[in-house]
């Protein structure tokens, strides 16, 4: 595995970390965000491992959740999440 290919597999733990937490405490991205003091958009991003998130991103979203921020660097299962809103069911 390469630097760039290990460096994917934190940032995809790190997201299902993220998600996983902020779920559990009924938090929605937007709250979340806020309170971690980042945007909308930087959240989003790191829980799809699209981006690698910054330290101060990571410590601000760790205080958030009020966990420490080496947890969010404990192995996890991702689950990519598609893009947009969820499809609507046939016929709803």
């Amino acid at each position: 595995m390469s630097l760039d290919d290990d460096a994917a597999e934190v940032a995809r733990w790190i997201a299902a970390n993220v998600v996983a937490e902020r779920e559990r405490q009924g938090m929605s991205q937007e709250e979340l965000a806020e309170v971690a003091g980042i945007d909308i958009g930087t959240l989003q991003r790191l829980e799809r491992a699209t981006q690698s998130p910054s330290l101060r991103t990571i410590v601000g979203v760790a205080k958030a959740l009020r966990k420490p921020a080496g947890e969010l660097f404990a192995e996890a299962t991702f689950r990519g999440r598609g893009r947009g809103r969820p499809r609507r069911a046939p016929g709803s």
